[in-house]
């Protein structure tokens, strides 16, 4: 599918989900194409509302959002979906597991599986672009899904406006789960497989260690995603934390850091990709693979 800038932009302000996934692609791809329709689709952009939505790899996640998407297209028109999945290590590409656990066939709903491509932190490089692009679109109610994650992975908070961490009671010590990163970035706190027997004292050893670690400030639900046990909880929960954040400033102070760290990420992405460039052109890789450079010298004359 061949379109100018024109014809892109026209199908991302409709909510083409061809154009918009050919959009995607180019963005993914690193294509000049890609950066020059983010520049034009920028002044476009309205209020988006981005659900962040991580946890360690097997609790639970995409058998969440199956869920609640059911309750978000009851509230919303439109919702977008982007799954970070693991890389494959052969082709780059998504492994696209978390996609085809999806059952949602609703129209309205895009769904979108992006590859972390080794890129750390659980999310996809292309993610902060993507979710620019989104603004412009009639999907502006994004859910963020994370690859697995370990304790300092919290990248997918400054791109997010509400973050919800989902734990399983069969990972471990819930203790654990009080350290590093993760709950410093929860605005709700999920125990997922509350079918099972050892989900219940789980939650309740985890609710009293956030209250007294962390005064009640982070709500703690209980879930059953194969049941649907605790899902409206969740989700009544996740409104009301909506309409707080746009009845108030922290959705603009949340905008504030989303932009700002996309703005970084995006300086980070392209200066990093032009200097290796540079550097190859100039043949100096093969002097450092043989050990004739000194490399942290080189560093000095790049930064300097």
């Amino acid at each position: 599918m061949n379109l100018n800038q024109k014809s892109l932009i026209d199908g991302i302000l409709e909510g083409d989900r061809l154009i918009i996934g050919k959009a995607i692609s180019l963005i993914e791809n690193g294509e000049k194409e890609g950066f020059t329709l983010l520049k034009e689709i920028y002044p476009l952009k309205k209020d988006i509302f981005v659900l962040g939505i991580t946890g360690p790899l097997g609790v639970g996640k995409s058998t969440f959002i199956d869920k609640i998407i059911e309750k978000l297209t009851d509230e919303f028109d439109k919702i977008g979906v982007l799954l970070c999945d693991p890389s494959s290590p052969i082709s780059g590409g998504a492994f696209l597991g978390d996609r085809l656990r999806l059952k949602t066939k609703n129209e309205n709903v895009f769904i979108r599986s992006m590859a972390t491509r080794t890129f750390p932190y659980g999310i996809s490089p292309s993610l902060p672009f993507i979710i620019d692009l989104f603004s412009a679109s009639p999907y502006r109610n994004i859910i963020v899904e994370t690859a697995g994650i370990g304790q300092g992975d919290v990248s997918i908070k400054n791109f997010s406006h509400l973050t919800l961490v989902l734990l399983s009671p069969l990972l471990g010590d819930e203790i654990q789960f009080l350290k590093g990163g993760l709950m410093e970035i929860s605005d709700i706190l999920i125990v997922t497989k509350g079918d099972y027997d050892i989900a219940e004292p789980f939650y309740k050893t985890l609710k009293n260690s956030i209250s007294i670690f962390y005064n009640d400030l982070i709500p703690v639900y209980m879930i059953s995603s194969s049941n649907g046990f605790g899902i409206d909880d969740v989700y009544n929960e996740i409104m009301k934390k909506r309409l707080d954040l746009f009845s108030s400033d922290k959705y603009l102070e949340r905008e504030k850091i989303r932009r700002l760290e996309t703005f970084k990420y995006l300086l980070k992405e392209l200066y990093t990709k032009k200097m290796i460039e540079k550097i190859e052109k100039e043949g100096d890789f093969k002097e450092i693979e043989e050990g004739k450079i000194n490399i942290y010298q080189k560093i000095l004359d790049i930064i300097s």
